[in-house]
């Protein structure tokens, strides 16, 4: 779980709101193989991770998933 407070742009005129998102990890290993999986954002929350004075605001990055496989020699 990560929390992020609210933040405020340079001049203090526009507030970014808090927000919540949930990550999760699974691994197995056998041997010398590693399977791995991670995902960012687990419930794909949309929310802005920033807004700056002039009124731009930018949306945080949706659920992301990687896999990965390793061998150890």
């Amino acid at each position: 779980m990560r929390y992020i407070g609210a933040s405020w742009d340079g001049t203090d005129t526009i507030r970014t709101p808090d927000y919540t998102l949930f990550d999760a990890m699974a691994r197995y290993e056998t041997g010398p193989w590693r399977l791995q999986v991670n995902a960012s954002n687990l419930f794909d929350k949309r929310h802005l991770t920033t807004c700056l004075a002039r009124g731009d605001c930018f949306l945080g990055i949706g659920r992301t998933v990687l896999g990965s496989v390793t061998y150890r020699f």
